[in-house]
């Protein structure tokens, strides 16, 4: 069971997010994102959890999430290569 703090962090992270989603579409909020989504996160990460990357693919989305090691925050920084990989592979994947 996750702490009341732990729940109270993810929901303050993701709320930009979920607020963008849902003026895409107000009545369906995240239902309303049906195009392919590439969420890619690293366990390591202090700033954003990975936990708070399984909650976002956990919704009704259209995505793949991608865990990656070894690159904390900021993955396209620290491990560029890696995160391209996986961009080109998740294009390469879509139809």
């Amino acid at each position: 069971m996750r702490s009341w703090l732990a729940r109270r962090y993810q929901d303050r992270a993701t709320q930009p997010i979920r607020q963008a989603l849902a003026e895409i579409h107000p009545a369906h909020g995240y239902g309303a994102v049906s195009w392919p989504t590439l969420i890619v996160a690293d366990s390591m990460d202090k700033v954003s959890p990975v936990s708070t990357a399984r909650a976002l693919h956990d919704q009704p989305l259209c995505s793949r999430l991608e865990l990656v090691g070894q690159g904390g925050h900021h993955l396209p920084r620290r491990i560029p290569e890696i995160v391209a990989a996986k961009i080109g592979n998740f294009v390469e994947s879509l139809d």
